[in-house]
Protein backbone atom coordinates (compact mmCIF):
# COMPACT_ATOMS: atom_id res chain seq x y z
CA UNK A 1 0.00 0.00 0.00
CA UNK A 2 1.49 3.30 -1.05
CA UNK A 3 2.05 6.17 1.35
CA UNK A 4 -0.85 8.58 0.88
CA UNK A 5 1.07 11.48 2.40
CA UNK A 6 4.04 10.92 0.07
CA UNK A 7 1.76 10.77 -2.93
CA UNK A 8 0.17 14.05 -1.97
CA UNK A 9 3.50 15.80 -1.53
CA UNK A 10 4.81 14.48 -4.86
CA UNK A 11 1.62 15.38 -6.72
CA UNK A 12 2.04 18.11 -9.35
CA UNK A 13 0.49 21.49 -8.78
CA UNK A 14 -2.27 22.31 -11.25
CA UNK A 15 -1.41 26.00 -11.26
CA UNK A 16 2.17 25.51 -12.50
CA UNK A 17 3.39 22.36 -14.27
CA UNK A 18 6.38 20.70 -12.67
CA UNK A 19 5.79 22.15 -9.23
CA UNK A 20 4.89 19.99 -6.26
CA UNK A 21 2.45 20.77 -3.48
CA UNK A 22 5.29 20.77 -0.94
CA UNK A 23 7.18 23.37 -2.99
CA UNK A 24 4.05 25.49 -3.30
CA UNK A 25 3.42 25.34 0.45
CA UNK A 26 7.02 26.27 1.19
CA UNK A 27 6.94 29.19 -1.23
CA UNK A 28 3.57 30.34 0.11
CA UNK A 29 4.83 30.29 3.70
CA UNK A 30 8.00 32.12 2.74
CA UNK A 31 6.01 34.72 0.85
CA UNK A 32 3.65 35.18 3.77
CA UNK A 33 6.59 35.64 6.13
CA UNK A 34 8.17 38.25 3.85
CA UNK A 35 4.82 40.01 3.50
CA UNK A 36 4.34 40.00 7.28
CA UNK A 37 7.79 41.49 7.85
CA UNK A 38 7.20 44.12 5.19
CA UNK A 39 3.80 44.96 6.62
CA UNK A 40 5.21 45.24 10.13
CA UNK A 41 7.86 47.63 8.86
CA UNK A 42 5.17 49.68 7.13
CA UNK A 43 3.03 49.75 10.29
CA UNK A 44 -0.04 47.90 8.88
CA UNK A 45 -2.15 45.23 10.53
CA UNK A 46 -2.21 41.58 9.34
CA UNK A 47 -5.89 41.84 8.42
CA UNK A 48 -5.20 44.84 6.18
CA UNK A 49 -2.54 42.95 4.23
CA UNK A 50 -4.18 39.57 3.70
CA UNK A 51 -7.83 40.26 4.30
CA UNK A 52 -7.98 37.55 6.96
CA UNK A 53 -9.18 37.70 10.55
CA UNK A 54 -6.61 39.49 12.71
CA UNK A 55 -6.24 38.37 16.34
CA UNK A 56 -7.54 40.71 18.98
CA UNK A 57 -5.11 42.75 20.97
CA UNK A 58 -5.99 41.06 24.26
CA UNK A 59 -5.62 37.50 22.96
CA UNK A 60 -1.82 37.33 23.07
CA UNK A 61 -0.19 37.90 26.44
CA UNK A 62 2.96 40.03 26.29
CA UNK A 63 6.16 38.12 26.92
CA UNK A 64 7.29 38.45 30.51
CA UNK A 65 10.76 38.14 31.92
CA UNK A 66 11.64 34.80 33.43
CA UNK A 67 11.41 34.58 37.20
CA UNK A 68 14.96 34.36 38.61
CA UNK A 69 13.82 32.14 41.49
CA UNK A 70 12.08 29.69 39.15
CA UNK A 71 15.10 29.55 36.84
CA UNK A 72 17.51 28.98 39.74
CA UNK A 73 15.29 26.27 41.24
CA UNK A 74 15.03 24.54 37.87
CA UNK A 75 18.83 24.52 37.53
CA UNK A 76 19.20 23.15 41.04
CA UNK A 77 16.70 20.37 40.36
CA UNK A 78 18.53 19.47 37.16
CA UNK A 79 21.84 19.29 38.99
CA UNK A 80 20.38 17.17 41.79
CA UNK A 81 18.72 14.78 39.34
CA UNK A 82 22.19 13.71 38.22
CA UNK A 83 23.28 12.96 41.80
CA UNK A 84 22.95 9.71 43.68
CA UNK A 85 19.35 9.50 44.96
CA UNK A 86 20.52 7.67 48.10
CA UNK A 87 23.14 10.28 49.02
CA UNK A 88 22.64 12.77 51.84
CA UNK A 89 21.88 16.45 51.33
CA UNK A 90 25.42 17.59 52.07
CA UNK A 91 26.73 15.51 49.16
CA UNK A 92 24.07 16.94 46.88
CA UNK A 93 24.98 20.50 47.84
CA UNK A 94 28.71 19.82 47.54
CA UNK A 95 28.18 18.54 44.00
CA UNK A 96 25.94 21.48 42.98
CA UNK A 97 27.44 24.43 44.84
CA UNK A 98 26.87 27.04 42.14
CA UNK A 99 23.20 26.19 41.44
CA UNK A 100 22.56 26.23 45.19
CA UNK A 101 24.21 29.65 45.45
CA UNK A 102 22.14 30.92 42.52
CA UNK A 103 18.97 29.90 44.40
CA UNK A 104 20.21 31.72 47.50
CA UNK A 105 20.95 34.92 45.57
CA UNK A 106 17.61 34.86 43.73
CA UNK A 107 15.62 34.38 46.94
CA UNK A 108 17.60 37.12 48.68
CA UNK A 109 16.80 39.53 45.88
CA UNK A 110 13.10 38.77 46.26
CA UNK A 111 13.32 39.23 50.04
CA UNK A 112 15.01 42.61 49.71
CA UNK A 113 12.24 43.82 47.43
CA UNK A 114 9.63 42.87 50.05
CA UNK A 115 11.76 44.49 52.79
CA UNK A 116 11.74 47.76 50.85
CA UNK A 117 7.96 47.49 50.56
CA UNK A 118 7.76 46.96 54.32
CA UNK A 119 9.65 50.17 54.98
CA UNK A 120 7.41 52.04 52.57
CA UNK A 121 4.23 50.72 54.20
CA UNK A 122 5.57 51.53 57.65
CA UNK A 123 5.98 55.18 56.65
CA UNK A 124 2.53 55.27 55.07
CA UNK A 125 0.95 53.73 58.18
CA UNK A 126 2.80 56.15 60.44
CA UNK A 127 1.54 59.08 58.39
CA UNK A 128 -2.01 57.74 58.43
CA UNK A 129 -2.03 57.15 62.19
CA UNK A 130 -0.21 60.32 63.24
CA UNK A 131 -1.90 62.75 60.82
CA UNK A 132 -5.04 61.19 59.36
CA UNK A 133 -6.39 59.61 62.53
CA UNK A 134 -5.50 62.75 64.49
CA UNK A 135 -7.93 64.68 62.29
CA UNK A 136 -10.54 61.96 62.76
CA UNK A 137 -10.04 61.99 66.53
CA UNK A 138 -10.44 65.77 66.78
CA UNK A 139 -13.76 65.61 64.93
CA UNK A 140 -14.94 62.42 66.65
CA UNK A 141 -14.87 64.20 70.00
CA UNK A 142 -17.42 66.70 68.64
CA UNK A 143 -19.82 64.26 67.00
CA UNK A 144 -23.38 64.19 68.35
CA UNK A 145 -24.81 61.26 70.26
CA UNK A 146 -25.46 58.31 67.99
CA UNK A 147 -22.41 58.98 65.80
CA UNK A 148 -19.72 59.60 68.42
CA UNK A 149 -17.52 56.60 69.34
CA UNK A 150 -18.26 55.38 72.86
CA UNK A 151 -17.67 52.19 74.82
CA UNK A 152 -20.72 50.57 73.31
CA UNK A 153 -20.52 52.00 69.79
CA UNK A 154 -17.46 52.44 67.59
CA UNK A 155 -16.78 54.97 64.88
CA UNK A 156 -18.66 53.83 61.79
CA UNK A 157 -19.78 50.49 63.24
CA UNK A 158 -19.64 48.20 66.24
CA UNK A 159 -16.42 47.52 68.17
CA UNK A 160 -16.90 43.80 67.50
CA UNK A 161 -16.69 44.59 63.78
CA UNK A 162 -13.37 46.43 64.10
CA UNK A 163 -14.77 49.97 64.48
CA UNK A 164 -12.62 52.03 66.85
CA UNK A 165 -13.82 53.44 70.14
CA UNK A 166 -12.64 56.81 71.38
CA UNK A 167 -9.98 55.26 73.63
CA UNK A 168 -8.71 53.18 70.70
CA UNK A 169 -8.21 56.30 68.60
CA UNK A 170 -6.47 58.08 71.46
CA UNK A 171 -4.05 55.18 72.02
CA UNK A 172 -3.14 54.77 68.34
CA UNK A 173 -2.71 58.49 67.69
CA UNK A 174 -0.63 58.88 70.85
CA UNK A 175 1.80 56.09 69.91
CA UNK A 176 2.13 57.33 66.35
CA UNK A 177 2.74 60.91 67.48
CA UNK A 178 5.50 59.79 69.86
CA UNK A 179 7.15 57.74 67.15
CA UNK A 180 6.89 60.58 64.66
CA UNK A 181 8.48 62.96 67.16
CA UNK A 182 11.22 60.48 68.07
CA UNK A 183 12.35 60.04 64.48
CA UNK A 184 11.73 57.18 62.10
CA UNK A 185 15.34 56.58 61.02
CA UNK A 186 16.49 55.80 64.56
CA UNK A 187 14.31 52.72 64.92
CA UNK A 188 15.73 49.19 64.73
CA UNK A 189 14.76 46.93 61.86
CA UNK A 190 12.52 44.77 64.02
CA UNK A 191 10.47 47.75 65.13
CA UNK A 192 9.95 48.84 61.51
CA UNK A 193 8.73 45.36 60.62
CA UNK A 194 6.42 45.30 63.65
CA UNK A 195 4.93 48.67 62.74
CA UNK A 196 4.35 47.85 59.08
CA UNK A 197 3.05 44.31 59.66
CA UNK A 198 0.83 45.29 62.58
CA UNK A 199 2.31 42.73 64.96
CA UNK A 200 1.27 42.71 68.60
CA UNK A 201 -0.33 45.81 70.05
CA UNK A 202 1.75 48.29 68.06
CA UNK A 203 4.67 48.42 70.50
CA UNK A 204 8.16 48.83 69.13
CA UNK A 205 9.44 45.49 70.49
CA UNK A 206 6.61 43.37 69.08
CA UNK A 207 8.73 41.87 66.30
CA UNK A 208 11.36 40.48 68.68
CA UNK A 209 11.13 36.69 68.60
CA UNK A 210 9.05 36.62 65.39
CA UNK A 211 11.20 34.56 62.98
CA UNK A 212 9.29 35.43 59.83
CA UNK A 213 9.32 39.19 60.50
CA UNK A 214 13.01 39.15 61.41
CA UNK A 215 13.89 37.36 58.19
CA UNK A 216 11.69 39.61 56.06
CA UNK A 217 13.19 42.88 57.22
CA UNK A 218 16.84 41.91 57.63
CA UNK A 219 17.42 38.32 56.52
CA UNK A 220 18.07 37.16 60.10
CA UNK A 221 17.51 33.45 60.74
CA UNK A 222 17.11 31.88 64.21
CA UNK A 223 20.36 30.20 65.31
CA UNK A 224 20.72 26.48 65.82
CA UNK A 225 19.87 25.86 69.49
CA UNK A 226 18.99 22.16 69.49
CA UNK A 227 15.27 22.75 69.97
CA UNK A 228 12.49 21.88 67.57
CA UNK A 229 12.96 23.37 64.07
CA UNK A 230 11.64 26.87 63.48
CA UNK A 231 8.87 26.82 60.89
CA UNK A 232 8.42 30.05 59.00
CA UNK A 233 5.60 31.33 56.78
CA UNK A 234 3.09 29.23 58.63
CA UNK A 235 5.18 26.05 58.61
CA UNK A 236 5.93 25.69 54.89
CA UNK A 237 9.62 26.66 55.18
CA UNK A 238 12.13 25.27 57.65
CA UNK A 239 14.53 27.83 59.12
CA UNK A 240 17.40 25.39 58.47
CA UNK A 241 16.93 25.83 54.71
CA UNK A 242 17.10 29.62 55.00
CA UNK A 243 20.13 29.30 57.30
CA UNK A 244 21.95 27.17 54.73
CA UNK A 245 21.02 29.52 51.90
CA UNK A 246 22.32 32.52 53.81
CA UNK A 247 25.61 30.80 54.63
CA UNK A 248 26.02 29.77 50.99
CA UNK A 249 25.30 33.30 49.81
CA UNK A 250 27.98 34.63 52.14
CA UNK A 251 30.53 32.02 51.00
CA UNK A 252 30.60 29.89 54.18
CA UNK A 253 30.31 26.46 52.58
CA UNK A 254 31.56 24.58 55.64
CA UNK A 255 28.60 25.91 57.60
CA UNK A 256 26.27 24.98 54.74
CA UNK A 257 27.48 21.39 54.76
CA UNK A 258 27.22 21.26 58.56
CA UNK A 259 23.60 22.43 58.44
CA UNK A 260 22.87 19.93 55.67
CA UNK A 261 24.24 17.06 57.77
CA UNK A 262 22.03 18.02 60.72
CA UNK A 263 18.90 18.64 58.64
CA UNK A 264 19.35 16.35 55.66
CA UNK A 265 15.63 15.72 55.15
CA UNK A 266 14.76 19.43 55.09
CA UNK A 267 17.65 20.31 52.78
CA UNK A 268 16.68 17.60 50.31
CA UNK A 269 13.35 19.42 49.90
CA UNK A 270 15.10 22.78 49.46
CA UNK A 271 13.75 23.44 45.92
CA UNK A 272 10.14 22.93 47.03
CA UNK A 273 10.62 25.04 50.16
CA UNK A 274 12.25 27.85 48.18
CA UNK A 275 9.29 27.86 45.81
CA UNK A 276 6.92 28.07 48.80
CA UNK A 277 8.96 30.93 50.26
CA UNK A 278 8.87 32.80 46.94
CA UNK A 279 5.11 32.32 46.69
CA UNK A 280 4.69 33.57 50.28
CA UNK A 281 6.83 36.62 49.51
CA UNK A 282 4.69 37.39 46.47
CA UNK A 283 1.49 37.13 48.52
CA UNK A 284 2.90 39.37 51.27
CA UNK A 285 4.11 41.88 48.70
CA UNK A 286 0.66 42.02 47.13
CA UNK A 287 -1.03 42.52 50.51
CA UNK A 288 1.39 45.34 51.38
CA UNK A 289 0.65 47.07 48.07
CA UNK A 290 -3.09 46.74 48.64
CA UNK A 291 -2.91 48.29 52.10
CA UNK A 292 -0.68 51.14 50.89
CA UNK A 293 -3.07 51.87 48.01
CA UNK A 294 -6.10 51.87 50.31
CA UNK A 295 -4.43 54.20 52.81
CA UNK A 296 -3.53 56.61 50.03
CA UNK A 297 -7.09 56.64 48.70
CA UNK A 298 -8.65 57.02 52.16
CA UNK A 299 -6.39 59.91 53.13
CA UNK A 300 -7.09 61.63 49.82
CA UNK A 301 -10.83 61.50 50.57
CA UNK A 302 -10.44 62.43 54.23
CA UNK A 303 -9.54 66.10 53.69
CA UNK A 304 -12.73 67.21 51.86
CA UNK A 305 -14.95 65.02 54.05
CA UNK A 306 -13.35 66.39 57.23
CA UNK A 307 -13.76 69.96 55.97
CA UNK A 308 -17.46 69.45 55.30
CA UNK A 309 -17.99 67.74 58.66
CA UNK A 310 -16.15 70.55 60.45
CA UNK A 311 -18.47 73.10 58.86
CA UNK A 312 -21.54 71.13 59.91
CA UNK A 313 -20.29 70.87 63.49
CA UNK A 314 -19.43 74.57 63.58
CA UNK A 315 -22.91 75.51 62.38
CA UNK A 316 -24.53 73.18 64.92
CA UNK A 317 -22.49 74.66 67.77
CA UNK A 318 -23.33 78.18 66.60
CA UNK A 319 -27.05 77.34 66.57
CA UNK A 320 -26.84 75.85 70.05
CA UNK A 321 -25.00 78.91 71.40
CA UNK A 322 -27.60 81.20 69.87
CA UNK A 323 -30.39 79.11 71.40
CA UNK A 324 -28.65 79.20 74.79
CA UNK A 325 -28.43 82.99 74.68
CA UNK A 326 -32.09 83.25 73.77
CA UNK A 327 -33.02 80.90 76.60
CA UNK A 328 -31.31 83.11 79.23
CA UNK A 329 -33.58 85.45 81.25
CA UNK A 330 -32.17 88.58 79.63
CA UNK A 331 -32.34 87.22 76.10
CA UNK A 332 -35.05 87.81 73.53
CA UNK A 333 -38.25 85.85 74.10
CA UNK A 334 -38.73 83.29 71.33
CA UNK A 335 -40.80 80.69 73.10
CA UNK A 336 -39.81 77.74 75.22
CA UNK A 337 -36.09 77.62 75.94
CA UNK A 338 -35.88 73.83 76.02
CA UNK A 339 -37.70 73.53 72.74
CA UNK A 340 -35.37 76.03 71.13
CA UNK A 341 -32.28 74.12 72.35
CA UNK A 342 -33.66 70.81 71.07
CA UNK A 343 -34.44 72.36 67.69
CA UNK A 344 -30.95 73.84 67.46
CA UNK A 345 -29.36 70.47 68.25
CA UNK A 346 -31.28 68.71 65.49
CA UNK A 347 -29.49 68.08 62.19
CA UNK A 348 -30.99 68.07 58.75
CA UNK A 349 -30.64 65.08 56.45
CA UNK A 350 -27.67 66.49 54.54
CA UNK A 351 -25.79 67.32 57.72
CA UNK A 352 -26.33 63.86 59.18
CA UNK A 353 -25.08 62.31 55.95
CA UNK A 354 -21.92 64.40 56.08
CA UNK A 355 -21.19 63.36 59.65
CA UNK A 356 -22.05 59.72 58.95
CA UNK A 357 -19.66 59.77 55.98
CA UNK A 358 -16.92 61.08 58.25
CA UNK A 359 -17.61 58.30 60.76
CA UNK A 360 -17.53 55.61 58.06
CA UNK A 361 -14.36 57.00 56.48
CA UNK A 362 -12.64 57.36 59.85
CA UNK A 363 -13.51 53.81 60.82
CA UNK A 364 -12.21 52.49 57.49
CA UNK A 365 -8.97 54.45 57.87
CA UNK A 366 -8.45 53.09 61.38
CA UNK A 367 -9.07 49.49 60.31
CA UNK A 368 -6.75 49.75 57.31
CA UNK A 369 -3.99 51.50 59.24
CA UNK A 370 -3.97 48.99 62.11
CA UNK A 371 -4.99 45.65 60.57
CA UNK A 372 -2.29 42.97 61.09
CA UNK A 373 -0.68 41.55 57.96
CA UNK A 374 0.89 38.43 59.52
CA UNK A 375 -0.11 36.31 62.50
CA UNK A 376 2.24 34.81 65.08
CA UNK A 377 3.03 31.85 62.81
CA UNK A 378 3.97 34.02 59.83
CA UNK A 379 0.81 33.47 57.79
CA UNK A 380 -1.28 36.15 56.12
CA UNK A 381 -4.17 36.96 58.42
CA UNK A 382 -7.73 36.35 57.34
CA UNK A 383 -8.70 39.62 59.00
CA UNK A 384 -6.31 41.49 56.73
CA UNK A 385 -7.76 39.98 53.56
CA UNK A 386 -11.34 40.63 54.62
CA UNK A 387 -10.57 44.20 55.67
CA UNK A 388 -8.85 44.96 52.38
CA UNK A 389 -11.76 43.50 50.42
CA UNK A 390 -14.40 45.34 52.45
CA UNK A 391 -12.69 48.74 52.36
CA UNK A 392 -11.89 48.44 48.67
CA UNK A 393 -15.45 47.46 47.86
CA UNK A 394 -16.70 50.45 49.85
CA UNK A 395 -14.30 52.80 48.08
CA UNK A 396 -15.21 51.53 44.61
CA UNK A 397 -18.95 51.74 45.19
CA UNK A 398 -19.06 54.83 47.43
CA UNK A 399 -21.27 57.47 45.82
CA UNK A 400 -21.85 59.87 48.70
CA UNK A 401 -23.73 57.31 50.72
CA UNK A 402 -22.78 57.32 54.43
CA UNK A 403 -22.88 53.55 54.67
CA UNK A 404 -19.89 52.05 56.40
CA UNK A 405 -17.69 49.34 54.88
CA UNK A 406 -18.76 45.78 55.46
CA UNK A 407 -17.42 44.28 58.64
CA UNK A 408 -14.80 41.56 58.23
Amino acid sequence: MEDIEGMALRAPDRRAPGRTVAGSVAETMAGAAVETMAGAAAGTEPAERSGGLAPRRGMRAPPRAEDPVEMAVAQLRLAWCLADPFATADRWIAGAEWPFRAVALALEERRRAVAGRLVMLARVRLQAQAKGLETVLALARRLPRGLAPTRGAGLGGLPEQGAPRLEDLVAVVGRAAQLDGYGWHGLPAGAMAAWSLGLGDGSLAAAVGHPTADWLIGGAVPPEDGRSPYLMFGGVVDAAVLRALRACREGRMNEVLSVARLHSASLQDAPEQVECAAAALDAIDLRLQEIAWLLDRLQARLEPVALQARRVLDMQEARMECAAREARPGGPATGSGSGTAETAAELCLGERRALALLAALGGALYRTATVPVLDDAGRLTRQGGETVAAVRRWLMSQDGSPAAPDAP
